[in-house]
């Protein structure tokens, strides 16, 4: 994918793949405490698990622009 979709020329590669990986570790991890959540409290609360798989979405639209934009300035 990288070849069909360079990121811009500002941001260098090595920038890209760190906020990559930080980004995958932290969905990551969201997608595990999602899956708790599914499993317990929304067994009796199916408003909590709706909520819990939308904060998820929204937690990797947010990782993908992350990853375009090349990381945090800074």
């Amino acid at each position: 994918m990288h070849a069909a979709v360079p990121g811009p020329a500002r941001v260098r590669p090595g920038l890209r793949f760190t906020a990559a990986f930080v980004s995958a570790v932290v969905v990551s991890l969201a997608y595990a405490a999602v899956t708790a959540v599914l499993l317990t409290v929304a067994r009796r609360r199916v408003l909590a698990g709706v909520w819990a798989l939308g904060g998820l979405a929204i937690l990797g639209a947010l990782a993908v622009q992350l990853v375009r934009w090349g990381g945090l300035a800074g």
